[in-house]
């Protein structure tokens, strides 16, 4: 129930309320019974509107938590977003740099060294997509998501992955610069898509839990 639907409710006792003492001094006079009567009428009208304004007050404070804790958890799962896209980026630039330099017949101890970093920001990146999985999940306690929802930590894997196998053929055609302008594009669009999803992602979620 909504703030207007609880002022109304309160206006509506009031005129009860304003009722009954308007009967109280129209009907009681010197009658003192009636007077007692009536005020004990007002007393119960007043405990059953203080029931119905606790009951509300708490149903509204229910809903309003239940409301910051899912903005809350979007936040976190978009910040995530934010590391994992860094991380996927960084990785994907390991692997460019390698392909680069094996395409140009680099020494092998720099292909060894390049062959290191790629390692490294492999692993980066699949911890920083287990955090991102952790905080997908806990959104998830709370507002049923599919495992199959672009925003898992799987699908965005599955997503990488046509970006990282088109580094392999970069450097290996005469138009390698339009290769890495399209493929650079690939990861952009991979950003702007998932941009677009959270602020869909939380004015759906958000508007259901008003």
């Amino acid at each position: 129930m909504n703030f207007k639907s609880i002022y109304f409710l309160i206006c509506v006792l009031l005129v009860v309320v304003g009722v009954i003492f308007g009967q109280m001094f129209h009907t009681s006079n010197d009658n003192l019974d009636s007077l007692i009567k009536v005020l004990s009428m007002v007393a119960n009208v007043a405990t059953l509107f203080g029931v119905i304004v606790a009951y509300l007050a708490l149903h509204a404070w229910k809903e309003q938590y239940k409301h910051n804790k899912l903005d809350t958890l979007i936040d976190t799962l978009e910040d995530d977003f934010g590391r994992l896209y860094r991380a996927m980026s960084a990785h994907r630039n390991a692997e460019l740099f390698l392909e680069k330099y094996r395409a140009n017949a680099g020494s092998a101890h720099n292909v060894g060294y390049l062959n290191d970093q790629c390692v490294d920001k492999l692993d980066q990146y699949l911890k920083t997509r287990g955090e991102y999985g952790i905080s997908f999940n806990k959104l998830n306690r709370h507002h049923k998501l599919s495992q199959e929802s672009i925003l898992s930590a799987y699908i965005i894997s599955i997503k990488l992955v046509p970006i990282l196998q088109d580094l392999t053929k970069v450097y290996k055609e005469p138009n390698s610069d339009d290769l890495l302008l399209e493929n650079s594009a690939m990861l952009e669009n991979l950003w702007i898509l998932y941009c677009n999803e959270f602020k869909t992602l939380r004015g759906k979620v958000l508007l259901t839990s008003c």
